[in-house]
């Protein structure tokens, strides 16, 4: 994670800039359990940049200390359950999250309010052919209009900038319609990090890779320095075959890398939370492992840190086989070292230094077996594992 140790130095140095980190994955992800406390943990050690993404219509995804009222008639796109509205892209949601909010209502006018401590915050939308426009203002003040007509592309509004670090409203308005809204990244005006929680309950791999191909400039439109995906449970308990959960996590690393080349990428793990089918999914976190270090992909393993669920004897499940705020802390510690510590492996915390066991560039991963419990092999001059 290159450009991840980059901007941690920067920030232990106090350049001032500001390190910006995607969170991408299912409800482990949008359930706040993981990345709350992660953003927390980074935000103490090195300031606190914002509140990151607040999308218009993604209810799980709002992050803590932020108010969203809407009024008026508005429309979800969920590319997840393939609700939309009719006549306008159905359940092709254009968000970075797989929603969007479209709204038709010039009558009330429908709107969006956005409350949180912020110091600005820049607001996304759906430029698209035969787009109507909304307006916007702060705290009251003077409106600004945008039309959205034009050729189909993630957009957005000039930064907001140079509020005081207090509660802001941020309100949006429809104008004439369509508009087709996405949500605000709040952006503080300091050095630190900001988090971004872009999580779709219920999603598997496979709603990520066919998002339309404006997916990347949405995520791009962020400016995360490093994206970490988390997808396999629903996977798994859809008995989706491993194989294809691969190639759908490839398809999603290769947006990625298309629309932010010099970004770091990390896989971190989901874990065994009792699910019937909850033994087969290591054999779908080994295979994405394998995958990543194939494809110079991070790879962090909290199914390690957190065990194998056992009853839930170390309490670190809640309902619905969600990790609780213990576990999700848990996880979060996981993450955090991982960024903080730049000597760690990325595959392991056992994982030896090659000068620690000889100059044959062979090292013992002792923290896993294989599927079929196999000792595992890394070599790191090649990348291969045995």
């Amino acid at each position: 994670l290159h450009n991840t140790q980059t901007q941690i130095a920067g920030l232990q140095k106090g350049n001032a800039n500001q390190f910006s980190i995607a969170v991408i994955g299912d409800s482990w992800v949008a359930g706040n359990m993981i990345v709350d406390p992660l953003a927390k943990s980074l935000k103490s050690a090195f300031g606190n940049a914002g509140l990151g993404w607040a999308p218009f219509c993604n209810a799980d995804g709002t992050p803590n200390g932020v108010q969203l009222t809407s009024l008026g008639t508005w429309t979800c796109t969920d590319a997840n359950t393939g609700s939309g509205p009719t006549g306008s892209g159905g359940a092709v949601a254009y968000g970075v999250d797989g929603y969007d909010a479209v709204s038709t209502d010039t009558a009330t006018p429908a709107s969006k309010d956005i409350y949180a401590i912020t110091t600005g915050g820049v607001i996304h939308y759906v430029q698209q052919p035969g787009g109507g426009s909304f307006r916007y203002q702060v705290d009251g003040g003077a409106w600004t209009t945008v039309n959205t007509a034009g050729t189909l592309s993630i957009q957005t509004v000039a930064p907001i900038t140079g509020l005081s670090y207090n509660y802001h409203h941020i309100l949006t308005q429809v104008v004439t319609s369509p508009v087709r809204l996405l949500g605000v990244d709040l952006q503080n005006s300091y050095q630190g990090v900001r988090v971004h929680r872009i999580g779709h309950s219920g999603a598997q791999s496979g709603m990520y890779a066919s998002l339309p191909s404006t997916w990347g400039s949405s995520l791009a439109a962020l400016s995360p320095q490093l994206v970490l995906i988390a997808l396999a449970v629903n996977d798994m308990n859809s008995a989706t075959p491993v194989s294809t959960t691969v190639a759908n996590m490839a398809t999603i690393v290769a947006d990625v890398r298309a629309a932010l080349p010099s970004a770091d990428i990390a896989f971190f793990t989901q874990t065994d939370s009792g699910l019937p089918l909850g033994a087969n999914l290591p054999s779908y976190l080994y295979a994405e492992e394998d995958w990543a270090r194939a494809h110079n992909v991070g790879f962090i393993d909290a199914y390690k840190a957190l065990g194998p669920y056992n009853s839930n004897a170390l309490g670190f499940y809640g309902v619905n086989n969600h990790p609780n705020t213990v576990g999700g802390q848990a996880i979060a510690n996981v993450i955090s070292s991982y960024i903080l510590d730049g000597t760690h492996s990325l595959y392991g915390d056992q994982m030896l230094a090659m000068s620690d066991v000889s100059d044959s560039g062979y090292a013992w991963d002792l923290s896993k077996t294989g599927p079929n419990g196999q000792a595992r092999i890394y070599n790191q001059a090649t990348g291969d594992t045995y």
